[in-house]
């Protein structure tokens, strides 16, 4: 049997729709199991930024855009987050 390297970086991609939110429970345990750290990735679309009211955000600042992220991934409950790490 071959000898698997153990992943040290796992990165999540999401747009925190309810199914891209199934995938932080998996992601959050393979993380912990590996003793890896746990990438988000979010991207906001242009929309977003032009038409904010719109999409619920204040006027984008780069502020408003990390704290909605924020709130999404407190949300989606992965229990203890001191380790994940939002930019």
């Amino acid at each position: 049997m071959a000898n698997l390297a153990r992943p040290r970086k796992i990165l999540v991609t999401t747009d925190f729709s309810d199914m891209a939110r199934q995938a932080f429970p998996y992601a959050g345990s393979m993380a912990r199991r590996f003793d890896a750290e746990l990438h988000v990735l979010h991207v906001v679309p242009d929309a977003e930024i032009v038409f904010p009211s719109a999409y619920g955000v204040p006027p984008a600042s780069r502020e408003a855009l990390l704290a909605k992220a924020e709130q999404h991934l407190d949300e989606i409950g992965l229990g203890d987050t001191t380790w994940v790490k939002v930019k």
